[in-house]
């Protein structure tokens, strides 16, 4: 049983939102147009789920009391009782081909696919009205930017389209070109157009949100990719057999996002307990709707040659890569706010409209990534098996990664004092403090109007980078069994981050904090903490860079024991470990301080969420990270053709990071979580 005791469930474990039920179905329809000239295949599928939201209940008769008190019913009454997030995943795909002369074929595929959700995002601290809706598709009228041609971007689930040319010359040479197109497009936006309209609350002692969802948001990411690639095979040459291959790619690829904040504000409360949540009003969170088009263009040419001699066989390679981005131009029209009557009489003037023009970072990727790989046969009858391999990978760029930081018309918003005055929960522009900023991101409040931004991009940053090695041995025994050792350490260095101007680590001061008991709930953790506060005022301005002297350092080691399909059985088994340590070597690779001593020299484990270092008013998110996972499976075949199989994964659980919140830090410095342990300590 998948679901947590009864005793479990007392102490807060769930198993996630749990699966009410499922269903698929769908069909697939194929064959010959003209025998050895043309062929066609179609198909379609639709899977149907639906999962109950812990802890948001139907409002009926029957679940009150089951609402009241859950742990004094069968897991199955809660079940029967939790609202459902509806998702269905539509899927249709085809594809043609014709053979018009020998040893050509040319390929026509298309595909399209999308996940549709009735309350996306839907927890206890997102009820139904406070999550969004996922549309099937995005229509032309969602956005005022140009979406693109019907059925290549929008008025169709993500449309994905290739076209294909394959030549062989002779049995020695043969050529590849295609083109391929894909639109992950979607509109996800609250329940109802009314609540685009209606301001949503936001609790920061408990990450509670309320009355409706942040915003509208429509995605248009769009790859375009044009691929030819040569694969030439040469016998007896040098003392051996070689397969040369070479390639070059071309992709363009967009991150159009236009997104739209309901009633232009959030409304944030910070209610100590035991007062009840949105109960005390501490920030008008303040938005500026926008539109970003960003793209990123990119040239590859690779060459690798595999050399076989006898009980050797080498793989020798190199890549190049050329990367530059840029963001599109684009208007934005002032904030509904600008212009009104803030609380002492002066006008909001933060958000005025803005026409901005193409902006481009002006830094140029050029990578060169080397790759090596040796394999050596020990018996020559491929039973014992030696593998090693080194190699240098560099990250890919997305659409406006750098060119984004000097787009004056980007993602911004303002933390501004707010005094309540009609009890409403919502923020009018005269219930404003323009004079009291908490914290401001993406645009200068002292000049909010300027086209050029403040921020800057260094002309020599670089390119993240990933160094990486790899040995293995296998060997094959009787009985059809065999067994694979693996070994494999990563270095991640190069991080790109962005370093505010003029502040280090050296800027920030220690404070000590211990929670007062009446906001300490029973069983919580409430011990003193020290966090840190900037002793001068935080610029919005920030130089996009080369993070210094921070690096991630992965070991895994991977053991693999299978028994081949024969005689009727066949096993899998795995246990791998696997070790990422994050590490500061110096205070220039970090300048919040908060928490860095619990992340230092530990487990790596990303989350959603701001957790040290400003960002997030909590954890935001469940952080990945097992150091070891054990998997067995197998199958047996009984008497009248009837297999039967089982599954077991085993993993360590993930990082329990439990922290304090600090809802406020002086000079605008954001919210921020102080971790209680290391990370990975407790799990």
């Amino acid at each position: 049983d998948a679901h947590p005791t009864d005793e479990q469930r007392a102490q807060g474990a769930n198993s996630g939102n749990p699966l009410v039920y499922t269903n698929d179905y769908g069909g697939q329809l194929g064959g010959a147009i003209k025998t050895g000239r043309a062929w066609f295949w179609a198909t379609y599928g639709m899977q149907n789920v639906r999962l109950g939201v812990l802890n948001v209940y139907q409002k009926t008769s029957e679940c009150a009391p089951v609402q009241a008190n859950p742990l004094s019913f069968p897991f199955s009454d809660v079940v029967d009782c939790l609202v459902l997030n509806k998702q269905d995943v539509p899927a249709l795909g085809a594809k043609f081909n014709v053979r018009p002369v020998a040893g050509n074929l040319f390929t026509v595929a298309t595909s399209f696919g999308q996940r549709v959700e009735s309350i996306r995002s839907a927890d206890d601290l997102h009820p139904t009205l406070e999550t969004t809706n996922k549309m099937a598709y995005m229509v032309k009228s969602d956005s005022t930017y140009d979406l693109g041609p019907s059925f290549w971007n929008t008025e169709i689930w993500d449309p994905s389209w290739k076209f294909g040319d394959q030549h062989t010359f002779s049995d020695r040479w043969l050529v590849d070109v295609s083109f391929g197109h894909h639109c992950w497009c979607n509109s996800i936006v609250p329940q109802t157009q009314e609540l685009r309209q209606l301001q949503p609350m936001l609790e920061l002692t408990s990450g509670t949100w309320g009355r409706s969802w942040s915003d509208s948001a429509i995605m248009l990411v769009t790859n375009n990719t044009l691929d030819a690639t040569s694969t030439y095979f040469l016998p007896g040459k040098w003392g051996g057999d070689h397969s040369f291959k070479a390639g070059y790619k071309y992709g363009h690829y967009g991150e159009v996002y236009d997104r739209t904040y309901s009633g232009h504000a959030q409304s944030v409360f910070n209610s100590a307990q035991p007062l009840p949540i949105f109960s005390t009003p501490f920030t008008a969170r303040v938005i500026r709707d926008f539109i970003t088009p960003a793209f990123f263009d990119q040239h590859s040419f690779y060459l690798q040659d595999t050399y076989s001699r006898q009980r050797v066989t080498a793989i020798v390679g190199l890549r190049w890569d050329h990367q530059e981005d840029y963001v599109a131009a684009v208007n934005i029209g002032a904030h509904a706010f600008q212009g009104q009557p803030t609380i002492d009489g002066t006008p909001f003037n933060l958000f005025p409209a803005l026409d901005v023009p193409e902006v481009r970072a002006g830094a140029v990727w050029n990578t060169v990534a080397p790759r090596v790989g040796l394999t050596y046969d020990l018996t020559g009858n491929a039973t014992n098996v030696i593998k090693g391999s080194y190699a240098v990978y560099f990250d890919q760029r997305f659409g406006g990664q750098l060119s984004k930081s000097l787009n004056p018309a980007g993602s911004a918003r303002i933390d501004l004092g707010w005094t309540d005055l009609n009890r409403d929960q919502t923020v009018q522009p005269n219930e404003i403090n323009q004079s009291l900023i908490r914290s401001v991101t993406g645009f200068d409040p002292a000049n909010p109007g300027r086209l050029v931004s403040a921020n800057s991009v260094d002309p020599n940053v670089q390119a993240p980078r990933t160094h990486e090695v790899v040995v293995g041995f296998g060997k094959e025994m009787a009985g059809d069994f065999g067994i694979n050792v693996s070994y494999v350490w990563r270095r991640y260095d190069r991080f790109i981050w962005n370093d505010t101007n003029g502040i280090t680590s050296a800027d920030y001061s220690p404070v000590q904090f211990t929670p007062p008991a009446s906001a300490c709930p029973a069983s919580a953790r409430c011990e003193a903490v020290t966090y840190y506060v900037p002793s001068v005022t935080l610029p919005a301005a920030y130089t996009v860079t080369t993070r210094p002297d921070f690096t991630h350092t992965y070991n895994g080691l991977e053991l693999v024991v299978r028994k081949r399909s024969s005689r009727g059985w066949m096993l899998t088994g795995s246990y791998s470990y696997n070790s990422t340590i994050e590490d500061y070597a110096s205070s220039a690779a970090y300048e919040d301080p908060t928490s860095i001593t619990e992340r230092n020299g530990v487990q790596y484990a990303p989350t959603g969420g701001g957790i040290g270092g400003g960002g997030g008013s909590n954890l935001g998110g469940i952080p990945i990270n097992a150091k070891w996972i054990a998997k067995l499976n197998g199958s047996y075949r009984l008497p009248l053709e009837v297999n039967v199989a089982a599954t077991a994964d085993m993993r360590q659980g993930y990082p329990f990071l439990q922290a304090i919140n600090i809802a406020s830090r002086p000079n605008r410095a954001p919210a921020v979580a102080v971790l209680l342990d290391p990370v990975g300590d407790v799990r």
